[in-house]
């Protein structure tokens, strides 16, 4: 459970009698040098437009693979989403209002592969975020496609502090597209 979601910022207009339910089950299968991860997830909250008298749900549900072997990674991952849109962030449309994507049916996708070898690690990755046009008493939202293509690399200089490396192109149908070059680290205590 997470605290209730707030699509549209603080409003005393917006009401979710009961927090966000979140659950996912994750099995993994040794098999002598390698192993296989599979997972499945869902989530459920109602929220209540009460200046409008609307209800609706946000619900989604998810599901993936993850191969690894010989220091090789294979990903892929599917979800289906109601509520959330495109970008696969809750109650955040990034072009209008949260309440745009009350019922806007969505789905997202994405595969990568990638390499370790010592304390390295390289990547590719490429995932998709598509909603269908919707218009509910809250708000529209149109039918939008977001990609993301990325390459990546790591260094785990120590067990808490690692180095990264993005190279970025993002594609969409609403918003800016964008190509990035991404220096970072990692901190983990």
């Amino acid at each position: 459970m997470i605290n209730p979601e707030k699509p549209d910022g603080f409003s005393t207009q917006i009401e979710t009698w009961l927090p966000r339910f979140e659950g996912q089950v994750d099995y993994i299968i040794d098999i002598d040098a390698a192993s296989i991860q599979l997972w499945a997830g869902g989530m459920y909250q109602n929220v209540n437009v009460a200046a409008n008298d609307f209800d609706y749900d946000i619900t989604g549900w998810d599901t993936g693979v993850r191969l690894n072997a010989a220091g090789f990674t294979v990903t892929g991952a599917y979800s289906q989403t109601q509520s959330v849109g495109a970008d696969g962030l809750i109650g955040l449309s990034l072009s209008t209002s949260g309440l745009d994507e009350a019922n806007v049916n969505a789905t997202q996708w994405y595969t990568e592969a990638a390499y370790t070898t010592g304390q390295a690690t390289f990547g590719l990755s490429y995932g998709e975020g598509s909603q269908d046009e919707h218009t509910s008493q809250v708000g529209a939202a149109p039918e939008i496609t977001n990609t993301l293509l990325m390459g990546f690399g790591r260094y785990r200089l120590t067990d808490q502090l690692t180095l990264l490396l993005e190279i970025q192109s993002f594609t969409s149908d609403m918003q800016s597209n964008y190509s990035a070059l991404i220096f970072g680290t990692k901190f983990t205590f």
